[in-house]
């Protein structure tokens, strides 16, 4: 079983490197722009999304929509510096976070570069809202931008709002691996981080497209109707999709969803 310690912000910051060589700068960011685009493709709620300069924890791009959703505007977030991202989230869960963002880059940085695009991390944690409440997210980069000095730069980060969710617990990071359809979970407890291993349902591609229409809050007619299927149809997949996850509701359908990544799987 994987053990992942706790860390700190001085811990995860790389005291051997006062300069580091940057490679990539403000013109390299329409490299993102096709993966921005995707985003809504597997939306299930609110999200947003920014570009990230790691090493200087500069943020170069941010959604317009980032101030309906975090207690920061557009230009405070385009002015930030230091830990202002990690400052956003419950004390409790920020060393187990940045732990998990280190160890999910020492993943990435050494697995060769024809399989790195495979490997997609979804990091959970309690985020302040605009209201400056905690609630649920996840956050997953789908692109980096990584240095002839095997570290990575520059990141596209996306912010999932899950608290229509009303989920109480979940993991503090996933690993997916396409190729091979594997995903790792860990999850914290008292300063460390258990590697878990669920026993997932496999879902036909026709459950993954009614799980997306049913997040994004389409009703069974209306899924019927896009899907051109007919309205029995849709009622049950909906059955048997609640007996592979033992739920009883559409929302708690959606929750284990959203904590096991069902959809991409």
């Amino acid at each position: 079983m994987e053990i992942l310690k706790s860390t700190n912000p001085y811990q995860f910051i790389d005291p051997k490197r006062a300069v580091f060589p940057k490679e990539y700068g403000i013109d390299d960011l329409h490299v993102f722009f096709p993966f921005i685009e995707s985003i809504n493709t597997f939306a299930i709620g609110q999200f947003f999304w920014y570009i990230s300069d790691n090493k200087d924890s500069k943020v170069h791009m941010v959604s317009n929509n980032v101030e309906s959703l975090t207690p920061f505007t557009k230009e405070q977030w385009l002015s930030a510096s230091g830990n202002f991202f990690i400052d956003l989230f419950h004390p409790h869960d920020q060393q187990y976070l940045l732990r998990a963002f280190a160890y999910s880059a020492s993943v990435l940085l050494n697995t060769d570069e024809i399989n790195r695009n495979s490997l997609t991390f979804n990091f959970y944690g309690r985020m302040l809202n605009e209201k400056k409440e905690y609630r649920w997210i996840m956050l997953t980069a789908p692109h980096n931008l990584i240095n002839s000095y095997n570290e990575v730069e520059m990141s596209l980060l996306v912010i999932y709002d899950l608290s229509h969710l009303k989920i109480s617990s979940m993991p503090v990071l996933s690993i997916m691996n396409f190729n091979n359809k594997e995903i790792q979970y860990f999850k914290h407890a008292d300063q460390q981080m258990l590697e878990i291993h669920p026993e997932l349902p496999q879902l036909t591609k026709r459950e993954k497209e009614i799980l997306i229409l049913i997040a994004k809050g389409y009703n069974t007619p209306e899924i019927a109707k896009i899907l051109f299927i007919s309205y029995s149809t849709v009622e049950n997949h909906k059955s048997n999709l609640r007996r592979k996850t033992n739920t009883k509701t559409a929302a708690e359908l959606i929750a284990f969803t959203i904590k096991y990544n069902l959809i991409f799987v």
